[in-house]
């Protein structure tokens, strides 16, 4: 008898597990926040933990009943009513806290009716979380209200926090805002099967006011889409006058590009866009007018393709081993000119693979809330840093990449600056300090920034008279935030990119 006890323990706490991994793997992306109009389920969930709480009292009325009617005796009664009273503290202190532990974030109430509490980024909530949150959000408070005001305070108390749900933006209690947690409604939709694949949409090129664009990124980077002659069509039909093709790590794109610009009536600077390593953190650095014949370029893309074919395997196998979808990578390389699989040629497989199109984990990017850019979000659900199949690359230093640069008889221009520093006004500062010999410009427009990013560097610029330049890091049709020569340079301040333009085109190319 004792065995099977054990063994239906077991099985129930392995059940528990699963449910918990199942949750972390997929529900979490299928999640809902709560609005206006499902948050009658908010107010049902509460009455259910408010009943199981108070599920004694009912035992005491029944009783109260028996003795009125003469069933039972008083002094029976009277006696169950010690035992009433401790089970009702119990309950009111244990009973929905032990199984928000239980369920990890699923009190009586949420688990009737789909609930949970989960932490910013969907994922469950630890244990002692958990009991902070039942115990200072609700239980000590209704019990110290209770004894000091009576029920006129447990009321007042439940009004209050009911208001809060209601006023704040994601419809969190007092206690889910301190602790920075909150409830969601647990989606249905990972359930039902998926007929729709991953759509691939077109935009046309449209006029663009400004006319200079200096970081447009090619079919020579991995993630580029079009070849240079496509580039150059599309520059001249946006009425761009000067370009720069900046390709990661690689200067191919120009020695094409500097025969195609004068077809096109197109004024070309030559560039690239090389990956750097400042202090730990990934940053660009973009390098003008650079002498695209010099050995130092052909060294630098060779070694940065060698580690990202080697990470290529590493991210396959993280993925895999984290969400159970098998890539056939054999297949995937055929469709790389470079022979490296990217984060966004993974997506791109998955997505679209009919295979894949019941997987729980992938129903966001095929028919939930991330299917209007599923490349993009799925990218940084998975790949981005801090994710599952997040692999880091040893890139060479920020200083010797300008070294480089230099040498090559190049400019050096840090690219997108509050987006690869993450706003760290001071931090970009220093390295400006630190680089003071070399570094000869910023990219203070660019999509990636904010109005209040580019007025900073704007400040920066005029402070360590740096040159400016503006980019629209365009990259093709998948990335819908770039657009060619949409650089976000206020057409009156260009004149000052074309001023850079100017100081520099008697160097090498």
């Amino acid at each position: 008898m004792a065995d099977n006890l054990e063994q239906k323990k077991k099985r129930f706490r392995g059940k528990l597990k699963n449910r918990s991994l199942e949750y972390n793997r997929y529900g979490r992306y299928l999640v809902k926040d709560f609005d206006f109009k499902t948050l009658i389920l908010r107010f049902l969930g509460q009455c259910g933990d408010i009943i199981l709480m108070l599920l004694p009292m009912w035992l005491w009325l029944i009783l109260f009943l028996l003795a009125a009617s003469g069933l039972i005796k008083i002094e029976l009664f009277y006696a169950s009513t010690f035992v009433i009273g401790i089970l009702i503290l119990l309950f009111v202190v244990i009973g929905n806290t032990y199984l928000s532990v239980l369920f990890r974030g699923q009190s009586f109430g949420k688990l009737a009716l789909r609930m949970k509490v989960v932490d910013e980024d969907n994922g469950e909530l630890d244990r002692n979380t958990i009991i902070i949150r039942e115990a200072v959000g609700k239980e000590i408070p209704l019990i110290l209200l209770y004894i000091f005001f009576g029920v006129l305070g447990v009321l007042g108390f439940l009004c209050l926090n009911g208001l809060v749900v209601l006023i704040d933006r994601k419809h969190r209690s007092i206690i889910d805002i301190l602790l920075k947690t909150k409830v969601v409604v647990l989606s249905e939709k990972g359930r039902k099967p998926v007929e729709e694949k991953v759509k691939e949409q077109t935009i046309e090129v449209p006029k663009t006011e400004n006319k200079i664009d200096l970081h447009i990124v090619s079919s020579f980077s991995h993630d580029g889409e079009y070849g240079v002659e496509d580039l150059f069509q599309k520059a001249q039909k946006a009425g761009l006058q000067t370009v720069s093709i900046c390709d990661h790590n690689s200067v191919k794109a120009n020695l094409i590009a500097k025969r195609a610009a004068p077809l096109y009536n197109i004024n070309y600077v030559p560039g690239i866009n090389i990956d750097c390593n400042y202090n730990g953190k990934h940053v660009r650095l973009l390098g003008y007018y650079i002498n695209s014949n010099d050995q130092r370029f052909a060294t630098i893309e060779y070694e940065n393709l060698a580690k990202e074919k080697a990470v290529s395997m590493r991210r396959i196998q993280l993925f895999e081993e984290f969400t159970g979808i098998m890539i056939n990578s054999d297949n995937l390389v055929k469709h790389s000119r470079f022979q490296v699989i990217s984060p966004a040629l993974i997506a791109r497989y998955v997505l679209t693979n009919v295979e894949n199109r019941n997987e729980k984990i992938l129903q966001p990017y095929l028919k939930g809330n991330k299917r209007d850019q599923p490349i993009k979000h799925f990218v940084q659900d998975f790949f981005a840093e801090g994710k599952p199949a997040y692999v880091p690359i040893v890139h060479p230093t920020l200083k010797d990449m300008i070294a480089a640069i230099k040498a090559a008889g190049g400019v050096c221009v840090l690219a997108h600056p509050m987006y690869s520093f993450h706003k760290d006004i001071g931090l970009i500062e220093e390295v400006i300090k630190e680089n003071r010999d070399g570094l000869s410009g910023i990219e203070v427009f660019n999509p990636r920034h904010t109005l209040a990013d580019e007025k900073q560097l704007l400040e920066l610029a005029k402070k360590y008279h740096l040159d400016i330049t503006a980019g629209s890091e365009y990259h093709g049709e998948n990335k819908k935030t770039f657009a060619l020569g949409q650089t976000t340079c206020p057409v009156d301040v260009e004149v000052v990119i074309q001023n850079f333009v100017d100081k520099y085109k008697t160097h090498s190319a």
